[in-house]
Parts: structure tokens; C-alpha cells; sequence
């Protein structure tokens, strides 16, 4: 889920609770799409017009649009 707070919460579905938070956007996240089958590319869209492309398994902002 995106957060006003500027992160991302992945969250584990069968108990609410936060597993992963993606920090990197500088304004509120309001978007969020799946880019693979597997499940591991994510991509965030921001009130910073920034679209972040994140890798889940890692963790890690593997690449950037900047807007």
C-alpha cells in the first residue's frame, strides 16, 4: 500500500502486518502496478512525478523515471 508518508508498506495479506517498507519517493506514493508475473517488479508513481521501479526481492530502487 501507499503511504501519505512518502513510503511503501508491503504487507503480509493473512495478518495486516507490514513485512517490507520502501522508502525513496519525496511525496505521497498514489499509485502501485505489478510488472511481472513473478510478482518481484513493482512500480511506484508519486505527487513528486517521480515513477520508481523497485526490485521486492532485494529491496532495492532499481531505477527511476524522473518527471
Amino acid at each position: 500500500m501507499g503511504l501519505n508518508d512518502n513510503d511503501i508498506q508491503i504487507c503480509n495479506i493473512t495478518t495486516g502486518m507490514a513485512t517490507t517498507t520502501l522508502t525513496g519517493h519525496t511525496s505521497s506514493v498514489l499509485s502501485l502496478k505489478v510488472l511481472n508475473s513473478n510478482g518481484t517488479l513493482l512500480a511506484s508513481g508519486s505527487l513528486d512525478t517521480n515513477i520508481f521501479i523497485w526490485n521486492l526481492t532485494t529491496k532495492q530502487n532499481i531505477n527511476q523515471l524522473i518527471g
